[in-house]
């Protein structure tokens, strides 16, 4: 299978990407602003939190594109953004969100863009890191940190779980899957070996620490960043075999780091099997280059 596409595929893929992002917004507003509204921690215009930090991103992202090209286009750079915006813990502040994904667009557009690293786990551990050093890391929002609501399985499934402030539906994140199947830029295996690898590690390690629990099964972070993040179109091999070795590797290291930092697990492996695969076709095309060379 290939996934060698066109301009007007690219622009359906990104807009079929953009249309399951909307539902995910909207449930962010509902658990991260309403909610919170209804029970007076939050004054009206918090509730849209979620909305102004997809805003900044697009308009961040669209400005930076136009002062270095003098272009605007529909590509993966602005919903790469908005996909961070929607995995930002509840707490993050605007005004830092906004400067970091600033200097991040022009590293970008002067620098990344060369490279096929997968931007959105890298730019998300980095703010993630700057909210633990400046001590205001935490995915919990008002309501959780006072410890006010008593959840079984089935509320952490429908969304109401601790999660990124646009992405603590599973219900939401699965029927997002089911709609980018169709996308033809979406490679829809990743995310299902990506699952399937992580809930055999993560359950093999709670078994041998006898402390299994169904919760773990079911986390939102994992789930929708093998959805949304795992699965990048650009930083993700193309071969069937190399997709599949990539993703039992992001599964498992999942799994793994889970136990330590289930928030940021995903990430972490996203990035490690992503350099790791960069690395290989590095050295792949080294190789080839030096038989070029001695004419073999």
């Amino acid at each position: 299978m290939t996934y060698l596409h066109t301009k007007n595929d690219n622009k359906k893929s990104i807009l079929i990407y953009f249309s399951t992002l909307i539902p995910l917004i909207i449930y962010g507003i509902y658990k991260n602003g309403y909610l919170l509204y209804l029970n007076h921690y939050i004054s009206f215009l918090n509730i849209f939190k979620i909305v102004y930090l997809v805003l900044i991103s697009l308009l961040i992202s669209i400005l930076i594109e136009y002062l270095f090209t003098k272009n605007i286009s529909f590509n993966y750079s602005h919903l790469d953004l908005v996909i961070i915006a929607l995995f930002c813990p509840y707490n993050i502040s605007i005004l830092l969100y906004s400067i970091i994904i600033l200097i991040y667009r022009i590293i970008d557009e002067v620098f990344l863009n060369k490279y096929n690293i997968n931007k959105i786990a890298l730019m998300h551990l980095l703010l993630a890191l700057i909210m633990f050093l400046l001590g205001k890391y935490s995915y919990l929002n008002i309501a959780e940190a006072n410890n006010i609501y008593l959840l079984n399985l089935g509320d952490i499934i429908l969304g109401r779980g601790v999660g990124g402030i646009g992405t603590s539906s599973i219900i939401l994140g699965i029927l997002s899957y089911g709609i980018l199947s169709y996308c033809a830029q979406f490679k829809k295996s990743i995310p299902l070996i990506c699952y399937l690898s992580y809930v055999i590690s993560i359950s093999l390690i709670l078994i041998i620490k006898h402390s299994f629990r169904f919760n773990y099964l079911f986390m939102a972070m994992p789930i929708l960043g093998f959805i949304f993040v795992s699965s990048n179109t650009i930083a993700t091999p193309y071969k069937r075999k190399e997709m599949l070795i990539y993703g039992v590797v992001v599964g498992l290291l999942t799994g793994i780091l889970t136990i330590f930092m289930p928030n940021e697990a995903v990430f972490i492996a996203t990035i490690i099997a992503n350099i790791i695969f960069l690395l290989i076709e590095y050295l792949a095309k080294k190789k080839r280059n030096l038989k070029e060379i001695r004419g073999i």
